[in-house]
């Protein structure tokens, strides 16, 4: 895909010297708190497998693979039927429970009125990711989904995106690969120590702090 020009000047940010015209997000606790939907679909997969998987253990290390961290708990023969309904189960059950973190629309709605260009680049399949986004009245202009990591770093160089924002390690791994600032936000699981070390430009405890007017 050909990477859209934004002619507006963009949103300036603190902490981040001039104009951006063109971000990208993670998604998860990073723009929306899935955590109580990632409750309820896990209900689901333990209703399902014997009660195998450690709820608030695996919540609260959202952040790698689903595949990788359902395989602490269930057999390798059956994580494609877990995935399969974790799925399902999240469309039909979680999705409902999502929120919009703070300060998550009024930051995409100050990229709307500066013209700026919005990416998503996460682990979500697009099929999960955009409904997501929906509940939460988040849209960007573009989303690339199945992606972790270093993994990310293609899609940030090929969307010309110019900051990158995350909750997680990986995502300052991502963005350090692109060869772009990584801003951290503390609102996931780790703390601006952890941001930091991973390659963070600068690390804020929300997305309000980035708004600067």
């Amino acid at each position: 895909m050909a990477p859209v020009v934004s002619d507006g000047d963009g949103v300036r940010l603190r902490g981040v010297g001039a104009d951006v015209t063109r971000l990208g997000f993670d998604l998860d606790l990073t723009l929306i708190d899935t955590r109580d939907a990632v409750r309820v679909t896990l209900e689901v997969i333990n209703n399902s497998f014997d009660d195998c998987v450690d709820i608030e253990v695996l919540v609260g290390r959202l952040g790698p693979p689903l595949r990788s961290e359902l395989a602490l708990y269930i057999p390798e023969e059956d994580l494609d039927e877990a995935l399969a309904v974790y799925r399902e189960a999240f469309l039909a059950e979680g999705v409902s429970h999502l929120k919009p973190l703070p300060g998550a629309q009024a930051l995409f709605a100050h990229g709307r009125q500066s013209g700026a260009f919005l990416a998503v680049v996460t682990a979500r399949f697009p099929s999960q990711a955009n409904p997501c986004l929906d509940v939460c009245e988040l849209r960007p202009d573009h989303l690339i989904g199945n992606v972790v990591g270093a993994e990310k770093a293609p899609g940030i160089r090929e969307l010309e995106l110019e900051v990158f924002v995350g909750d997680h390690p990986f995502d300052m791994e991502a963005a350090q690969v692109a060869g772009v600032p990584g801003i951290g936000v503390t609102t996931g699981h780790h703390n601006a120590e952890e941001l930091s070390e991973a390659g963070a430009h600068i690390v804020v405890d929300s997305l309000v702090e980035l708004i600067d007017h």
